[in-house]
């Protein structure tokens, strides 16, 4: 038996379709099955004249194909316009469809460019951010105050995490840890408002110790939770100019 042109593994009856044997070369079951699948999704038979360099071209990434196994792709395609070619009703209609496909690919990657961008600018923004729990930053002037913000965090300390070796570690570690996303969240708030800096920021802390009553009639001492808000009045500063 031959060997796929893709992957170079041996053809046996097991892993290989009769359908994929042309010219004397064939690909294996798992090199196929993107094909497979791509046909499928789109409706399209194997023997179909919507096989074509285009699709497959469009398709590249989807089919993970070397480049034989690309050249295999377009041999095939090449010979299914050969024997079975397309109306000029069918053809328009391809060129339809292709050209949907198309635009809707590109629409996703532009969506797509826009998001990464948008996220990009989010990020410097948020890095550039001033906070300070005073009411002004030396240097700057507030041109808008937008009102008062606020983020939040929480985490479950498990009761050995608190009375065990570690506690102290075990605290400090989760205190940092929701601080800190406490403030992501804060400095958030004031770039939705449109501001670059928040003043007057301070945190608040609340700690609960729940518990519950088990159907023995005990009680069930359940992980302790460490709740903060960062608070904060969100503002638009300029530098001043000397």
């Amino acid at each position: 038996m031959a060997n796929c042109v893709n992957c170079g593994k041996k053809i046996t009856v097991f892993n290989s379709s009769l359908k994929w044997n042309f010219n004397e070369k064939t690909m294996c079951f798992s090199c196929t099955e993107p094909f497979d699948t791509l046909l499928v999704r789109n409706g399209i038979a194997w023997r179909s004249n919507d096989i074509t360099r285009d699709l497959i071209d469009e398709n590249r990434n989807f089919l993970k194909l070397n480049q034989a196994g690309i050249d295999f792709l377009y041999e095939y395609a090449e010979h299914i316009q050969r024997v079975n070619p397309k109306t000029p009703e069918q053809q328009k209609e391809a060129e339809k469809k292709l050209a949907l496909e198309r635009a809707r690919k590109q629409a996703e990657e532009e969506e797509q460019r826009l998001r990464e961008q948008a996220n990009a600018e989010k990020s410097r923004a948020m890095a550039s951010m001033l906070i300070s729990s005073g009411f002004n930053f030396e240097g700057y002037r507030i041109v808008k105050y937008s009102g008062y913000i606020s983020g939040d965090d929480a985490v479950q300390i498990p009761r050995s995490g608190v009375f065990g070796g570690n506690n102290g570690q075990n605290l400090t570690d989760a205190l940092v840890r929701i601080r800190r996303q406490a403030l992501k969240e804060l400095k958030e708030a004031a770039y939705d408002l449109g501001c670059n800096a928040v003043i007057g920021v301070d945190f608040d802390y609340l700690t609960l110790d729940p518990e519950t009553a088990t159907l023995t009639g005990g009680t069930l001492y359940e992980p302790y939770v460490i709740c903060v808000t960062a608070n904060g009045n969100a503002v638009v500063i300029e530098k001043i100019e000397d």
